[in-house]
This record gives structure tokens, sequence and C-alpha cells, in this order.
């Protein structure tokens, strides 16, 4: 932080006014000052390192990459909810908890009923459990189209991300050449 003092002279001349400022002009303090001999004294701020424009950070989220991804309109249809907005891979993101493999459970071994035991509570908990095990599927194969529908647009732009690397690189390489050629010619910056 570069420190500017400006010594002045006031109209009583046995004062002196002393004002400091910083670059950042966050604060700015005056003093006064009684003195018999006035010395008027300019203070020129110390030599400071080159300023640096560094960029503000920038939302990864925001960043857009050009990606030429159109999945296929009936794969769409199998992974968006019906009645729901239309399933977008550039958009949905899934937690790791979504992704982890899931543990595979042992089934247990049917008990059969012999069909005199079958009453009326029993056919209503079976159509229940049915509506279930259809739900769960359901769910399970909509997030399964998802997952594969989103690795796809992953795929994509991971290779355009990495095409602008590669130019980026080249670029870079070229800039660099460009500065030694100078420094060989001119001098170091």
């Amino acid at each position: 932080m570069n420190v500017f003092r400006i010594v002045h002279q006031t109209t009583n001349p046995s004062k002196i006014c002393s004002v400091n400022f910083s670059n950042s002009v966050k604060y700015i303090s005056i003093t006064y000052f009684h003195v018999s001999n006035i010395l008027l004294s300019f203070y020129s701020p110390s030599p400071a390192l080159p300023s640096r424009n560094t960029p503000s950070p920038i939302n990864p989220e925001s960043i857009q990459v050009p990606v030429s991804y159109v999945p296929d309109p009936a794969d769409l249809v199998l992974s968006s909810v019906p009645g729901q907005e239309m399933f977008d891979p550039r958009k949905r993101k899934f937690a790791p908890e979504e992704l982890k493999p899931q543990p595979m459970f042992k089934k247990a071994r049917k008990v059969l009923l012999p069909d005199d035991m079958k009453d009326d509570r029993y056919w209503v908990r079976r159509k229940k459990n049915n509506v279930a095990a259809k739900r769960s599927r359901d769910a399970r194969r909509l997030k399964e189209n998802q997952i594969a529908i989103r690795a796809g647009f992953l795929e994509k732009e991971n290779s355009a991300l990495r095409m602008e690397v590669a130019d980026l690189r080249r670029e870079l390489g070229r800039t660099k050449n460009i500065v030694a050629e100078y420094q060989a010619t001119q001098g170091p910056l």
C-alpha cells in the first residue's frame, strides 16, 4: 500500500497541515503541527511494485463451453418425469451420494401360500406391493437414463475442453516465443 504525504502551509504561519492517504483511499488523516520554522516538503510515494491487473475470480458454474451435443429426443423423454420440465443434461448435476453404487441385497426365498389362505387382505397387500415395485423400477430406470445422458454430455464437454486447453497451450507457447525473442533483442522486461 502506497501512502502519500502532502505537507501544506496553512494561512496561519505557525501551522502546517499534513494529509496522509493511501491508494485505496480508505482513510485520510489530517494533522496540524505548530512549528516555528516552516519547511514545505512533498513526499512522493515509495517506488511501488508494478501494478498487477489480476482479473476477478470467475464462478466455474457460469462458464459455458460450446458443446455440439444433441441427445436423442426419445432418450430425453425416457429420462424426464412426465408432466415436469424436460431433462437438461447441461444443468442437472448429481450429488456424489446419487452416483454411488447401490449394494446388492440377497433376496429372501419366496414362501408360497396355499390358495385357501389367500384372502382379501393378502390380495390388497399384493397389489400395493406390485405398484410400489413398479414405481421403484421406474424411478431407477429414470435415474439410470438421466445419468447415461449426463455422462454422454460430459464426455463431449470433456473433449471440447481438451481441445480448448490444447489451443491455449499452443497460443501460450507462441506468446512465450515472442517474449523470448523480444527479450533477446531488447533486454529483459
